[in-house]
């Protein structure tokens, strides 16, 4: 787990410290991305016996356009990072803030507050260079071990997106980050419209075969939960090598969606999307084939369009999101053909 989330935090610095930095842009909800993030901080903090609190939420203008999965990630790094470097007992408090609205442009300010360990004077120094991490005592080190990247990560990002990010901090009393980022407001989106009521339905995917491709045993599990869930019928293969053989015996138009993931051993997700639409057969340049991948940046979205994939979906997958990512791709759901 700490190798991976070294590999993944040193991919991110990469990307970030690259002139080409250039988060994917989409239209979102600020106050249903910041529950999201919440809804999971409060359940970790729980886990650690640590409060978890929103003290305010003032939003004006709630649906926006811009990097929202660059916002949920300085929020996650900042929210753990809080729950890591706390106490047993201790509490966190995180607050969003609209600030200034002008030219169809809304500035909102962030805070994240925790009363952990603290930092001391000399670290909020050099808290933002990569791999910098303070001396704690035993106990704290074991406990909240990390690869010394998330602060560098969530300062580049805010930088890469033109905010800023300030720090106050006492050794044994606690934290506090506020960051201002702005975003432009969603000039689609109509207020007054009736929106329509979502219909949950237990059985949405009903009848559809979905080869899921994930080299990793616990995600694989979690993938085959949310489609079995769901009404669907699913085929699974560790490997790129084992995704290709597996839809090359399949009888034509039996698999409906192939639900890919790009790093992986023997071959990647990206060759196996390749070979797939070379493939001699009715279905093979059909077939839906949705990558499922960590990197959520333009270049790399574009990277799996051009490997002859339909869509495209960040780890870690929400069930909603797959989902309703399938039914759009494939048109509503149901069989391509008997």
């Amino acid at each position: 787990g700490y190798l991976l989330e070294l590999v993944n935090s040193v991919l991110d610095m990469s990307k970030l410290d690259t002139s080409e930095f250039a988060p994917k842009k989409e239209c979102f909800v600020l106050s249903k991305l910041l529950e999201e993030v919440n809804s999971t901080m409060q359940y970790q903090a729980a886990e650690n016996s640590i409060s978890y609190v929103t003290d305010y939420i003032e939003i004006t203008h709630d649906h926006l356009y811009g990097a929202a999965v660059s916002l949920k990630r300085v929020c996650m790094n900042l929210a753990s990072n809080a729950i890591k470097y706390n106490k047993v007992g201790g509490s966190i408090n995180v607050s969003c803030k609209e600030t200034e609205y002008a030219d169809g442009k809304a500035k909102f300010r962030f805070v994240v507050s925790d009363t952990g360990i603290g930092m001391t004077s000399e670290f909020q120094k050099v808290m933002f260079e990569p791999f910098e991490q303070e001396n704690a005592d035993k106990e704290t080190a074991e406990s909240s071990a990390g690869v010394g990247l998330g602060l560098a990560i969530v300062k580049k990002t805010i930088d890469g997106l033109g905010g800023n990010i300030s720090v106050s901090s006492k050794k044994d009393v606690g934290t506090t980050f506020v960051f201002s980022l702005e975003f432009e407001v969603d000039r689609d989106y109509v207020p007054d419209a009736i929106e329509p009521v979502a219909v949950e339905d237990d059985k949405s995917l009903k009848d559809i075969n979905v080869l899921v491709v994930e080299d990793n045993e616990l995600n694989l599990e979690i993938a085959e939960f949310m489609l079995k869930t769901k009404g669907a019928n699913v085929i699974s293969a560790s490997d790129g090598k084992a995704a290709v053989e597996k839809f090359a015996e399949s009888r034509e138009f039996s698999i409906d969606v192939i639900l890919m993931d790009i790093m992986m051993p023997v071959m990647s997700g990206l060759e196996a999307a390749e070979k797939i639409r070379e493939m001699q057969r009715a279905d093979a340049k059909t077939v839906a084939i949705i990558a499922m991948t960590a990197n959520a940046f333009e270049d790399d979205v574009e990277i799996v369009k051009a490997a002859g994939m339909n869509g495209h979906i960040a780890k870690p997958v929400d069930a909603q999101k797959l989902v309703d990512t399938i039914r759009k791709i494939r048109g509503g759901g149901g069989r391509r053909r008997p």
